[in-house]
């Protein structure tokens, strides 16, 4: 820690210097592959809330303005965000590629995208080599048909689900463990998180949809895990 900070301390406006120029560089180089789509400040500032959110009390319009003067929602450029749904490849896959062809390892992917990491540490070399590597996936992918496309295609925003059991009466209601497939329609005595990103799809005394249901099938068959869940794929439902 004391090498850490002395190095920040007497090189560390430099090196962040580099670093910011580094990530810059590699998401307008990788932004003009076609194949995948960075995250940048131009896109969180287009990005548009749900005008449901503010009826339901998540947001308010008062809140959103002050957000923006407040700088809430700013890119962080420590963090390389890479979609790849124009690739045709889950964000997943993606990761699974990176690790085993070009010995590159991602901070975590999702079902459609990809999270690297960047630190003082990583030299322009570094980028140098995830850009090719990158590159090697579009070009390849042009003369590949899409292995994930169908899948890609067929997730859509799930809806939100209704509240079947206060959380406060969860812990009193007795509980048993069903295949997931026979968990429709019934309220969930657990979590169930796709992780990452970690963001739970099912809270405890939610009713389990369909919809839900589909796409837990789906993130497990991608290559993704799901926290509530054991690999038999039981899950805690309510009685």
């Amino acid at each position: 820690l004391d090498i850490a900070r002395e190095v920040m301390e007497c090189f560390g406006e430099k090196l962040l210097e580099d670093l910011t120029e580094n990530t810059e560089w590699i998401r307008d180089a990788v932004d003009k592959l076609g194949s995948f789509v960075p995250l940048k400040e131009d896109t969180i500032e287009e990005k548009q809330i749900d005008s449901s959110l503010i009826k339901r009390g998540s947001f308010t319009k008062k809140g959103l303005v002050e957000g923006r003067l407040m700088g809430k929602g700013l890119l962080d450029k420590t963090r390389l965000v890479l979609n790849t749904r124009n690739l045709g490849k889950t964000g997943y896959r993606v990761s699974q590629i990176l690790r085993e062809k070009f010995r590159i390892q991602v901070e975590m992917a999702d079902m459609f995208n990809i999270v690297c990491i960047c630190t003082i540490s990583d030299s322009r070399k570094d980028f140098d080599s995830l850009y090719r590597a990158l590159n090697k996936l579009s070009v390849d992918n042009e003369s590949q048909v899409p292995d994930d496309n169908i899948i890609i295609q067929t997730i859509n925003e799930l809806p939100i689900p209704k509240q079947g059991v206060s959380l406060c009466d969860v812990g009193k209601c007795r509980g048993k463990s069903v295949i997931l497939k026979e968990s429709i329609g019934k309220a969930s005595r657990d979590f169930i998180v796709p992780y990452p990103p970690g963001i739970p799809v099912i809270c405890p005394g939610e009713i389990i949809m369909e919809e839900t249901v589909d796409y837990i099938y789906k993130v497990i068959e991608w290559g993704g895990t799901i926290n509530g869940i054991d690999k038999n794929f039981f899950v805690d439902i309510i009685e």
